[in-house]
Formats: C-alpha cells, structure tokens, sequence
C-alpha cells in the first residue's frame, strides 16, 4: 500500500547506506506481519503511527554506533564531516598557494619553501580543526530546535502518518547533493577570503626590478567592521545547508528560513556594496592611472556598478526563494 511505501521510503532516508537495503526490506515485513490479510487504510495508519516517528525507528535501528551526536543525527553528522573537512583542507592549501605565488617573501628561495609549507601545514591543521568544532556546533544547534526528534525543524508538534512524504513527490522536491556541497564549498572559500585573506584581493604589478607588489582592493580596517556579522551569516548558511544534507527535500519551514535568509543576505550585501570607505582609495588611484582614466570616473563606474549588482542580487535571492515555494506546492 501507499502509505507503508511512503513511510519505508521515508525511513530508510535515515539509515546508513552500506545497511539500508536490508533493513528496508525488514521492516517491511514487520510491517506486514503486522497487519491482517486484507487491511484497511485506518488499520494501516494504526499500525504505522504505533511505529512511530520514521526517523526516530531508523536511529534505534543503528543506536548501537552512536557516541558524541544524537542517535537520529549521527550518521549525517559524520557524512557532512567527510563532504566539509576535504573541502577546508583544499580551500586552505589553494589559498595559501595564491599567497605564495602572489605575495612572494624577501627571503631565500630555501628558506621561503620551508617557511610557506610549514604555514601551509599550521593554516591546513588549525581551519580543520575549526571546521570540526563549527560543524559540531552546528549538529548541535539543529539538534536541539528539534530536527532529531521529526523531519520539520523549529517544530515542536508530534509526528503523524500524514506528515509522510508522497513517493511521487520525493523527486520533485529533492534538493541535489551535488549543488548542496557545492555551496558550503563557495561559502566556506568566501568565508576564509574574506575574513582570513582579504589582501589577496588587489592590484598586482612588477616593478622595474622585478619585485611583485600589490594595492589591497579593499580598507582591511573598514572590512574589520563587517567581521562579526559575516561570522553571524555564514554560520546561519552553513546551518541551512546542513539541514538540506541531513533531510535533502523541500518544505515549508526550509523554504521560509532560506527566503528570510536570501532578504536579510541582499540587505547586507547593499550595505557593503555601499559603503563608499571600503575600497582602498590607493587601489582606485592606481587602476585609474593603469586605464587612463581619472579617480572621479572610477569612482563614478564603482558607484554606478554597485547598484547594478545589488539589483541583480536582489533579484536572484527573489528568483530562489519564490522558486524554492514553489518546489513546496507542487
């Protein structure tokens, strides 16, 4: 039947997969033995809501593995580790390699490559670390508004059998893995640009003896300013994308969350795209020299760009969030 489809279905989204195969078909069989030859629906959701909240059956399923997250979180906990920490580790071996290349040290090439692989290993280590107590926080903070006790987050109301997702539905709203994983990776590369290696952003040329220099793009003091609320956004990101890992469909309190996000994001981006003290005044100096152009014309250009991409941004953060709805309805 339906229902018995849709609540197995429903549950083997929790299980392992190396074991989800067999304990799929287990219990439905359990669940089969429990009814009579020819059931009704009434009988079926009896016996299905006696079971119990799906993700709550798959957690005792596998309770026997679980140590420092929650039974019903722990599996996704250790496949968002494995997706986010490779990420971190390339992110800051990537970024570290631009800095080597881009802002070469006075010393001796011997020295330089001792010095640059022994940062490499001390940035790699401590953003890993990082990242593992972030990601940590994160379970946590899902955990306890409620994800690991139903499939709504921020929802305290007792599961029931019509809270089961149709079959026919599930692909529909389906979020990819693929896309999910691709934006905690651009968030996090963000996030260390940003916050760790804003000079990477610059004007770079050779001077006449060869020597590599660069004018920083942005005031790094300025920038400063906005540390502590990117700290607040790309926590909030990486907590939604961590949700879609661990229940990878669309619903409404999801698709509320990321359109309240998506407004407040366009908000802050204005806010920074506006900001007039935040480019380097030396940077716009010299890229005007570098075209033949004045400061009053690039400022001018900066100005005029600046609200063509917050409407542009604004407009793709609408785009998303109405798209997101409508994965909901159908």
């Amino acid at each position: 039947m339906e229902l018995i489809d849709r609540y197995v279905n429903t549950f083997s989204e929790y299980l392992p997969e190396k074991s989800r195969d067999d304990i799929k078909k287990e219990l439905q069989s359990n669940i089969l033995d429990m009814l009579s030859e020819d059931p009704g629906e009434d009988e079926v959701k009896k016996v299905l809501s006696s079971l119990g909240n799906p993700m709550k059956l798959a957690a005792e399923y596998t309770q026997s593995k679980k140590y420092l997250i929650g039974p019903g979180l722990y599996d996704k906990f250790i496949s968002v580790l494995k997706t986010i920490v490779p990420s971190v580790a390339v992110i800051v071996i990537v970024i570290n390699l631009f800095e080597i290349l881009f802002r070469p040290s006075a010393q001796g090439m011997i020295n330089l490559s001792i010095a640059s692989f022994t940062k490499l290993l001390v940035d790699t280590l401590q953003m890993v670390i990082s990242a593992l107590i972030w990601i940590t926080v994160v379970f946590i903070i899902l955990e306890k508004t409620g994800i690991s006790e139903g499939m709504l987050p921020f929802a305290k109301k007792e599961w029931s059998v019509e809270d089961l997702p149709k079959i026919e539905l599930l692909k529909k709203k389906r979020i990819s893995r693929s896309e999910t994983i691709f934006s905690i990776f651009f968030t996090i590369l963000f996030f260390c640009l940003i916050i760790y290696k804003p000079f990477l952003f610059g004007w770079y040329q050779k001077e006449a003896s060869g020597t590599l220099i660069s004018t920083n793009l942005f005031n790094v003091d300025r920038l400063n300013v906005y540390t502590s609320i990117i700290w607040v956004f790309t926590l909030i990101q990486l907590i939604i994308l961590a949700y879609k890992l661990i229940f990878p469909f669309w619903n409404k309190p999801l698709a509320i969350a990321t359109a309240v996000f998506n407004l407040s994001l366009s908000v802050l981006v204005a806010f920074l795209a506006f900001d007039s003290t935040l480019i380097n005044i030396e940077f716009i100096d010299i890229f005007a020299k570098a075209i033949n152009s004045t400061y009053a014309q690039i400022a001018h250009s900066l100005q005029l760009g600046s609200w063509v991409f917050v409407i542009v941004f604004f407009g793709i953060c609408i785009w998303d969030s109405i798209n997101n709805f409508q994965k909901v309805k159908e």
